[in-house]
């Protein structure tokens, strides 16, 4: 990973970081952005699902 900034962006402060595996949590900085292939939008009925199987109401 190292100090390289190439990937940030200014405006924003946010920094795209290339690949994810054998971080430690000080390698993480506020504002890194991980771009992955696995994506999901979670939806009410994950929500009822995740409700009923933790049995949480809260």
């Amino acid at each position: 990973m190292g100090d390289d900034d190439s990937g940030s962006n200014a405006d924003t402060g946010r920094r795209l970081v290339e690949g994810w595996q054998g971080r430690y949590f000080e390698d993480f900085r506020v504002g890194d952005v991980y771009k992955h292939p696995y994506g999901r939008t979670v939806t009410e009925t994950d929500n009822v699902w995740f409700t009923n199987l933790t049995m949480n109401v809260n």
